[in-house]
């Protein structure tokens, strides 16, 4: 990247200028414009000034998903310092691992969480404590220090599927970077009106000059929502775009809801969790004059591939999850796991990774790279399938059993909502949640026709998943779920 380009705070003053009277976010209370948001950050920022906050400071920021926290961060990042951002189903005693890490010098919060920053041991050390709201009768800072390519920005605690928070850095090079990748990708239009369950991207959008609509919807409980709020959204604000996980635009589609609306949308992106085929066809089906993008990716490396949805669709699970081509400023590399074995993990590197610290990195041949702990394999035209998370393979009989494979297989059986193949000391068990109606004892026959030496189909009511995304299996949780009733009938 060159480094005399405009870093994205600069961008956003030059589109706030541009762009006054448009909608910048709109969330399930209100609505600001970019001339609103431009004098609200630039107040936040003197105020957060006077409240002690230097540049290179680390700030805590515990404000729910809405326009305030697009403000605090913005406004942190316009005097050089950085926001920490943890998930929200992140445990107490995991915030005190986060700032013990990242060592944050202020706490930015609503006063229920000022409240907790006293209660909570791992709050309370954190020296200045910080009402996020206290900034509306601030002059606006005229004069914003310069920042550098280098400077940290955001620091993020992620848990993934492994329930471990690992801590993320980027800086304004990264960021910046990433935002001319990523329009790319998004066939992104200042014109959009984008509805998004995906916080990161509402950053893009507002550096396109383009309108965010932040999802009516529980980010702790990303597949228990109410479509109907949503469909009001899509009414309301004219919704134009889409950018969520999968299980939540899958949901939409099985709501039924307003086809004009739906066919309105121009463009859908996902990731995140797997997208299979018969996915891909369902959102086609359902956004009918859409684009449909799905971006596979990680905390640490974005994009590293782009699939197509309309080649997904056509696309089939027998031998793994179709995720597109390479994305051009990526370079990957499969890791050979078993010998004999075409699949191996996928490691990544180059531009769009990040590869400061020394967390799930593996150096060969003299270059870093970057470990996503999914496996996977590279097509004859360099395309990119995938077969599960590393630590899921199934080696079972001399081969590796891919996860990804199976549950693309058992998508056809009719009733089926999820499924997981597990080994379980020397038995190879299938795992699968059905529909209420269903006929499970026609499941079973089913998923034993596939072929698999299963010594036992296991029924569960629902099957673990992430809490970011709603769409990757736990599987260590799903052992011990099966070893306990494993016992039970026993």
């Amino acid at each position: 990247m060159q480094t005399d380009q405009p870093n994205l705070v600069e961008i956003l003053g030059s589109v706030a200028t541009a762009n006054a009277n448009k909608i910048a976010i709109a969330d399930k209370t209100a609505a600001i414009t970019y001339s609103e948001l431009e004098l609200a950050v630039r107040r936040t920022a003197r105020y957060l000034l006077e409240k002690g906050i230097q540049r290179h400071d680390r700030v805590l920021v515990l404000v729910p998903l809405s326009a305030d926290l697009y403000r605090v961060t913005l406004a942190l990042n316009y005097i050089g310092a950085a926001a920490i951002f943890v998930e929200d189903w992140i445990t107490f005693q995991q915030i005190g691992a986060c700032c013990e890490a990242a060592q944050p010098k202020a706490v930015i919060t609503h006063w229920k969480g000022l409240i907790y920053s006293w209660l909570k041991p791992a709050l309370r050390r954190i020296p200045l404590k910080i009402n996020h709201l206290g900034y509306a009768n601030i002059p606006p800072l005229q004069v914003a220090p310069q920042l550098l390519p280098a400077d940290e920005a955001i620091v993020s605690f992620t848990s993934g599927t492994s329930g471990v928070p690992k801590m993320l850095v980027r800086d304004f090079q990264f960021l910046n970077h990433q935002f001319y990748t990523l329009r790319e990708v998004k066939n992104c239009r200042p014109d959009d009106v984008e509805l998004l369950t995906l916080p990161a991207f509402v950053f893009l959008n507002l550096a396109m000059g383009s309108t965010s609509v932040l999802a009516d919807f529980n980010k702790l409980k990303p597949d228990n929502f109410d479509p109907k709020k949503i469909e009001r959204q899509f009414l309301e604000q004219r919704v134009d775009a889409i950018c969520a996980s999968p299980s939540f635009l899958l949901k939409l589609c099985n709501a039924g809801l307003d086809a004009a609306a739906m066919g309105r949308v121009r463009q859908v992106t996902t990731g995140g969790a797997p997208v299979f085929p018969a996915d891909a066809a369902q959102l086609a089906k359902h956004f009918p004059n859409a684009k449909i993008t799905v971006i596979y990716g990680s905390s640490e490396a974005e994009p590293i591939s782009v699939a197509d949805g309309v080649a997904l669709a056509k696309s089939s699970a027998e031998q793994g999850l179709f995720a597109g081509q390479i994305h051009v400023e990526t370079a990957v590399r499969i890791e050979q796991i078993a010998e004999d074995q075409p699949i191996g993990e996928v490691l990544v590197a180059g531009s769009n990774v990040v590869l400061k610290g020394e967390d799930n990195k593996l150096v060969l041949d003299g270059k870093k790279w970057h470990r996503t702990g999914d496996s996977g394999y590279l097509g004859s035209n360099g395309e990119l399938y995938l077969t599960g998370p590393v630590s899921a393979l199934v080696h079972w009989q001399g081969r590796l059993w891919s996860p990804f494979v199976f549950e693309g297989q058992t998508r056809g059986i009719n009733g089926v909502e999820r499924a997981a193949l597990l080994k379980l000391g020397e038995q190879l068990l299938a795992v699968i949640s059905t529909t209420k109606t269903t006929d499970k004892e026609a499941v079973k026959a089913a998923v034993l026709r596939l072929g698999y030496p299963l010594a036992e189909v296991v029924f569960l009511d629902k099957i673990p998943v992430d809490q970011r995304h709603g769409g990757k299996i736990r599987y260590a949780e799903l052992e011990q779920m099966i070893k306990s009733k494993l016992r039970k009938k026993a």
